[in-house]
């Protein structure tokens, strides 16, 4: 899902955090969370019946391996 994820940033289709994700909700087609993720954050997708998945990976590492400049718990990926 990493693999997914990052090319979906270089494509620039990513929305980051749980406020820009809940603003634009009706445009994206995944949710990814961190495995590390606020529960605060679940409850709200779970509360609105948005589906979405966990990484297997921690913030830290996720902010590594997608070589971004700052952690980040809530990606959400844009329709195409």
């Amino acid at each position: 899902m990493v693999i997914e994820l990052k090319k979906s940033i270089d494509a620039g289709k990513v929305f980051f955090g749980i406020k820009q994700n809940m603003k634009n909700i009706d445009k994206i087609e995944k949710v990814f969370l961190t495995m590390d993720v606020r529960e605060e954050v679940v409850k709200i997708f779970e509360d609105k019946a948005i589906d979405f998945e966990f990484l297997d990976i921690p913030k830290e590492e996720v902010a590594e391996k997608l070589e971004l400049g700052f952690f980040c718990e809530v990606f959400g990926v844009r329709r195409k």
